[in-house]
């Protein structure tokens, strides 16, 4: 089976979003009777939204990307080169691709798209691009990413269902303890 035969899509509408602090938020139409649980990725049509962090019956609060306690595993695409990236702090539609190797081949303007290194987000979601690249202390190099998503237009986003989010947590949780 393939990565991406593992995912389904439910459709959801966001009900309250915020923007403008440093931990931004929204909450969709779907809860738990809906099969939403906590630790699901939500994404939309441009990229990446954040992670589903409570549920009610019917509705659920979401971590946003745009939010300072939020990453998502990124990579240039066309590479399997990755690291986590983190939104800017203050831009609607600024992040940070961090911990590449200092090798690492890249040109302003490729595409970051998700690393489907977890079992939140399929890979290869386009989430923007690099516009800008710098070495930190020579040994890793950050990409400044202008997002696709711009937060401030979201209505309609999906909640990404890993069908295989246990089996994988199960046998990760073995191996940590």
């Amino acid at each position: 089976m393939s990565q991406e035969g593992r995912f389904d899509y439910l459709p959801a509408t966001i009900i309250k979003s915020t923007t403008n602090s440093q931990h931004n938020y929204l909450i969709i139409d779907k809860g738990h009777l809906d099969g939403v649980s906590a630790g699901m990725g939500v994404i939309s049509n441009r990229g990446v939204v954040g992670i589903v962090n409570h549920t009610s019956k019917n509705y659920s609060y979401v971590i946003s990307l745009m939010n300072h306690n939020q990453n998502v595993s990124a990579k240039i695409a066309g590479s399997n080169y990755y690291g986590p990236m983190r939104w800017d702090g203050y831009s609607r539609n600024g992040a940070h691709l961090e911990e590449l190797p200092p090798h690492t081949t890249m040109a302003i303007g490729d595409t970051i798209c998700t690393s489907g290194l977890s079992a939140i987000y399929p890979s290869d979601i386009p989430l923007g691009r690099a516009v800008s690249i710098r070495s930190v202390n020579g040994i890793s190099k950050t990409i400044n990413v202008e997002l696709f998503q711009d937060f401030k237009m979201l209505q309609y986003v999906y909640v990404v269902v890993d069908r295989d989010a246990d089996k994988i947590r199960d046998i990760q949780r073995v191996y940590e303890e």
